[in-house]
């Protein structure tokens, strides 16, 4: 990817500007350097750049993690944190702004590049979402083949960053399945299935990150994609949404009927040779699970 412009947000000045010069070296142009939050916001919205290089501790009354969301929320450019600090706090609160990348201080060129090439290419397929969905205003869940065709696509981001560029990145699925044995479906099967639906959107509104799509594979089948995220980190995922899906009992006809689902998760693993081979492995888990 060529001709991207990225803006620095560095308090320190000579990182800044080495890291200006190796971005030029990669044929990255560089419309500014800012070392607080105040002024990455504000040059963020005047110079609108491709991408953002934000250290999470700079000068000023915000730190990068407030600047980032800010200008996500406001602009929907996206970020990639440089920073010294590795903790997991840390990283948990960055991830929930919906972070592009991570990039520990001191980092290599080919790193820089991989972990950029990768952002853009996930906020490409984030902008291809939005748009979907803007197609069907009624749902945030992605038809079966849109969800395979993106999935696809990241998962060749993340095996090119991987392979090409020395960059450690993963990504996991979460499968989510309705035990459909607990209900009987006669004439009632579109209103359950509607009533289904929006009981997921309500639950991956709450649960996902920026970065994370859901889609549906069948009528009671839906999976989540999830950048950047372990098969643990998905555990904990898993946990959260087995206790909001229990706390949502769907409403049907009058009366409260208790979801009941099956889940499986399966993560990126660097022989796999197609998306499919991870949706595989969690519907594989899904069904030990099932049976444990």
């Amino acid at each position: 990817m060529e001709n991207i412009s990225i803006l620095i947000v560095e308090d320190e000045l000579l990182i800044a500007h080495n890291l200006a010069r190796m971005l030029k070296k990669l044929n990255y142009q560089v419309v500014d350097i800012v070392s607080s939050g105040e002024a990455a916001i504000e040059v963020a919205g005047e110079k609108k750049p491709d991408l953002v290089l934000m250290d999470i501790v700079i000068k000023g009354q915000i730190n990068g993690i407030e600047a980032a969301l800010k200008i996500q929320n406001q602009y929907g450019i996206p970020i990639i944190y440089i920073t010294a600090y590795t903790d997991s706090a840390t990283i948990r609160r960055a991830r929930e702004t919906g972070a592009y990348g991570f990039m520990v201080k001191p980092f290599k060129k080919e790193q820089l590049k991989g972990t950029i090439e990768v952002a853009m290419g996930h906020h490409q397929r984030v902008v291809e979402m939005l748009r979907l969905v803007q197609i069907n205003p009624a749902t945030s869940i992605l038809d079966c083949d849109h969800f395979l065709s993106l999935a696809e696509k990241d998962f060749q981001l993340t095996v090119q960053a991987n392979r090409n560029f020395s960059v450690s990145t993963t990504f996991s699925v979460l499968m989510m399945q309705v035990d459909w044995s607990n209900y009987t479906l006669e004439a009632d099967d579109c209103l359950f299935s509607r009533a289904l639906r929006d009981v997921v959107i309500k639950i991956a509104s709450l649960m996902l990150h920026k970065l994370d799509y859901i889609g549906q594979l069948n009528s009671g089948e839906f999976i989540i994609f999830s950048p950047e995220t372990s098969c643990d980190e998905m555990g904990v995922v898993a946990a959260q949404v087995r206790q909001a899906i229990a706390d949502t009992p769907i409403a049907l006809l009058g009366q409260r009927t208790q979801l009941t689902i099956n889940i499986g998760m399966a993560s990126y693993y660097s022989d796999d040779s197609s998306f499919e081979f991870i949706l595989k492995r969690a519907r594989q888990d899904l069904e030990k699970r099932k049976y444990a």
